[in-house]
Formats: C-alpha cells, structure tokens, sequence
C-alpha cells in the first residue's frame, strides 16, 4: 500500500491496513482469505469512521438530526448523536444503495462519486463475507482483489 494511500486512512484503520498487508508478504500465508478479510476490515473503519461520519457532520449542518427517516436502515444519526459506529459494512452497502436526495448532495459537495462508493462497498462485502464464512480464497485472488480495492489493477 502506497504511502500516499495509507496516510489518507482514518487512523483506526491503519492497524487493519498494515496487518493485510503484512500477510499479503508471505506467499506461504496458511489462509489467504484473512488478507481479504483483514483489508475489508480496514475498508469498513474507513468508509464508517471516515466517509459516513463526514455525511453525518453534513447532515448536522444542514439542520438534520435524525437518519435515515425510514426505519428499515439501520440509524446514523439519531437526535443529532453519530450512530454510525454500529453499522456493519453490509449495512452502510444498504444505506449507499438507497436513492436518498441528501446522500446524493453530500457525494456532490465532498467529490465523492456515489455510483463508485456503491460499487466498492457491494463488491468489498461480497468478497469479505465469503472470506469471513466460507474462506477458501486462493493467494492469487487475494493479492487481485487487494489490488483492485487499492486502484493499483
């Protein structure tokens, strides 16, 4: 991971961050789903702590100080506390996919393009939970998915 890249984590997701890539060294790694799984872990610190709380802070300034409105999504921010630590990445996937008009406002003002954050976090979660539940990922497909998260294909 290039320095550039890392110094751009949230510091809490740095440790992930190192970890995953710490064991993509090892070509010997006895479980190459833990580098997808690690490097997931530290996808998901970064999209909560970094990109979710940002919107949360947008949505304050603008007056909001419950989300989302409909109670089939999992809280963000409720009577204007972050409650965003509490989301799993499957969750904030779901929260991404909605077609929610302040969503659309905050990935406008900040640069982010939401169509690229849906696709990240759909394809993140795919990968994390079948290295989480069923394992078996090959090195080759680790050291490729660690590579395509990261931009560097």
């Amino acid at each position: 991971m290039g320095g550039d890249l890392f110094g751009q984590l949230v510091p809490q997701a740095r440790p992930s961050a190192i970890q995953a890539e710490y064991l993509l060294q090892h070509r010997d790694c006895p479980e190459p789903s833990d580098i997808v799984f690690t490097l997931a872990r530290a996808f998901e610190i970064q999209v909560r702590d970094g990109w979710l709380k940002s919107f949360a802070d947008y949505l304050l300034e603008n007056g909001v100080w419950d989300y989302p409105e409909d109670q089939k999504y999992k809280t963000v921010l409720h009577h204007g506390t972050f409650c965003g630590e509490y989301l799993t990445l499957g969750e904030m996937k779901k929260l991404a996919d909605t077609n929610c008009s302040r969503l659309n406002e905050y990935c406008a003002k900040c640069g982010s393009e939401l169509k690229k954050v849906r696709t990240a976090l759909r394809r993140v979660v795919e990968f994390r939970n079948q290295a989480a539940h069923q394992g078996c990922l090959s090195f080759a497909l680790a050291q490729q998915l660690r590579n395509d998260w990261l931009g560097q294909s």
